[in-house]
Parts: C-alpha cells; structure tokens; sequence
C-alpha cells in the first residue's frame, strides 16, 4: 500500500488533516522520504532521514500525532514550539492533536522547516558511540 492509499483508510474526518500534514513535512524537509512502517502497534506514515527515523503521522487512534524526534532530541526545539502550539499534548517527541478545532499550519511548518537542518543520523550515531 502506497502512503496516498493509506491516507484514505484513515477516519474520514482525518484525511485532509494527515494529507496536509505529509504534504507540509515533506515540502519543508527534502532531506526526508515517506514510507509506511509499523510503530506502536499501529501503522504510520514514516520519514526517515536516511536510514533514520525522523518523523511519523499517526491518525487511527483518537487523536491525530506528529513525532517529531528533532523536538525530543533538542529541548530548545521543544521549549520553543510547546508555547506556540495551543491545545495539543506532547509527549517526548509525539504532539497530539486532542482538539476539533483546526490544526495550526503555520506554526507545524515553522517547526518542520526548523527541524530540516537537524542531522538525525548523526545524532543518533553520537547517541549509539556515547553508548558504549
């Protein structure tokens, strides 16, 4: 199943939501590709930097989630985008949409273009060599 198909099983009071949402994370960040994966038991749609996990949209469960791993790995990211973002639940890295009301577009791409120039590879291999 291709990510667009994926998209359409999805709830459908939820599709325009995660469809604007993959267009924007993969308009503000070229150094992502999309792919479906499996994560927390559930199916996402997964952007990897790489080899590594960068992002994921999740919408099966009540709530509509951004992980954002750049967010979880730098406390200046999440500090910043935690006083912009109203209404939603974070989680280390996961944002969750618990409201109805519309999703804050600006500010996700703000984040999203923000977190492009984050290098998830090396932070994770500085994370692994720390490690050992």
């Amino acid at each position: 199943m291709e990510v667009n198909e994926y998209i359409q099983t999805l709830p459908e009071e939820r599709q325009a939501a995660v469809l604007a949402l993959h267009s924007l994370i993969l308009s503000n960040d070229h150094s992502v590709k999309a792919k479906l994966s499996p994560m927390m038991g559930k199916i996402m749609i997964r952007y990897d930097q790489g080899e590594t996990f960068k992002y994921a949209l999740a919408g099966e469960n009540k709530q509509l989630t951004l992980h954002c791993m750049p967010i979880y790995c730098n406390t200046r990211f999440k500090d910043k985008y935690l006083a912009l973002l109203t209404g939603v639940k974070v989680q280390k890295g996961c944002i969750n949409f618990v409201g109805k009301g519309p999703l804050p577009f600006k500010v996700l791409a703000d984040l999203i273009a923000e977190c492009a120039a984050v290098d998830m590879p090396s932070i994770t291999a500085g994370q692994k060599e720390h490690r050992k």
